[in-house]
């Protein structure tokens, strides 16, 4: 081998030392990382793959910003909401209701279609039970 044949292996075998330096790093970050867990811009709000369909949530529950916001629209303040759910800290109540305050449209679309559900899914079943029901199907 020659000089020149030399430095360019020694080039190339640097070059992917480099990059095996690089993915054993972003394996290390992704091994840490809570599987299908996403952050939100909210210290306590995440979304969870296969948790309330991926909707925001308070981190480490089930209970989703949407159900706070609801709380809240029937006139109760973040300390009555935090005395239904003595799990969760009144910050964590306050912080969903702040992801509300930054992302309503996201929020209010989660209303709009839990509406949509119960005007038509609803009488739908609704109407296939009374006409199983009716052919004595159901007892």
């Amino acid at each position: 081998m020659t000089n020149t044949e030399v430095k360019e292996l020694t080039t190339k075998i640097d070059a992917v030392y480099q990059t095996v330096i690089r993915l054993e790093e972003r394996i290390t970050k992704i091994d840490g990382r809570e599987v299908g867990k996403i952050n939100t811009d909210h210290a306590h709000i995440v979304r969870v793959q296969g948790v309330c369909g991926g909707r925001p949530i308070i981190e480490g529950t089930r209970i989703s910003v949407k159900l706070i916001v609801g709380w809240a629209r029937t006139g109760m303040t973040p300390k009555e909401i935090a005395a239904q759910y003595p799990h969760i800290p009144i910050s964590q109540i306050v912080d969903a209701l702040a992801y509300y305050k930054n992302h309503p449209e996201e929020i209010e679309a989660e209303f709009a279609e839990e509406k949509r559900y119960l005007e038509t899914e609803i009488p739908r079943i609704q109407a296939m039970i009374a006409k199983e029901n009716s052919k004595g199907s159901y007892a």
